[in-house]
């Protein structure tokens, strides 16, 4: 598999989870091109369907999404997915918001068609250039899993990419690892990398980290066969 183009892993596939919080209130994950969106509300059914307008912040003209998804499943009878939080799917809306500006915000609309209750708040998506505080040049060949600890800020990532005057850092661990390359950090940009040959995943993400951007990398060779 190539990874050529920018993506986003800090709420991977964020289309239909909105799994950060318990949206007593709307909740909106961004990402450059869309934003996923959860509504936990007390007269939630299925029967009540929940419209989604948005627009351009300070613009006139109202645009239509998809209508949110009623999820009424109990995360008590899904097994894994009881860490999601604490107040399961009851009464839940999930959708998403696709197709964005990167860097733009925008008001969003949510109405509930039968009890007539609406809600409108606004959210921003991720800029195509985040503001960098630090780049930490890699090596350029690894024959073994390599670590990124190091965070940065909403107000300035982290860089790791390959050192000057190469043209890749390469991972190729051989199958003799599980993963080539373990995140650990948050507010990071991993940059023009060739992962190779690991056993099980390419790269992997650890605990809570968030806010992660991966550009102009080849990750090929993992998993067991």
């Amino acid at each position: 598999m190539n990874v050529k183009n920018r993506l986003n892993l800090g709420m991977s596939l964020i289309l239909v989870s909105c799994f950060a919080a318990y949206a007593v209130i709307p909740l909106a994950v961004p990402t450059f091109n869309c934003l996923g969106l959860c509504w936990k509300t007390a007269d939630g059914s299925a029967t009540n369907l929940c419209k989604v307008q948005y627009r351009e912040q300070g613009t006139g003209t109202w645009n239509n999404a998809l209508d949110l998804w009623y999820d009424s499943r109990n995360s008590a009878t899904m097994p894994g997915l009881n860490y999601v939080y604490a107040g399961g799917y009851i009464n839940t809306y999930r959708g998403s918001i696709v197709n964005l500006k990167s860097g733009t915000t925008y008001e969003v609309k949510l109405n509930l068609q039968t009890s007539l209750k609406e809600t409108t708040f606004t959210a921003t998506t991720w800029s195509e250039y985040p503001p960098i505080a630090k780049v930490i040049e890699l090596n350029e060949n690894y024959t073994d899993s390599v670590s990124l600890s190091e965070s940065g800020t909403a107000a300035g990532y982290v860089m790791y990419t390959h050192p000057a005057g190469a043209a890749t850092t390469t991972i190729d661990v051989n199958n003799t690892k599980i993963m080539c390359l373990m995140v650990k950090a948050s507010y990071i940009i991993i940059k023009g990398l060739t992962l190779k040959g690991a056993q099980m995943h390419g790269m992997e993400l650890w605990g809570s980290v968030h806010d992660i951007i991966i550009e102009e990398c080849d990750i090929s060779g993992w998993g067991r066969g």
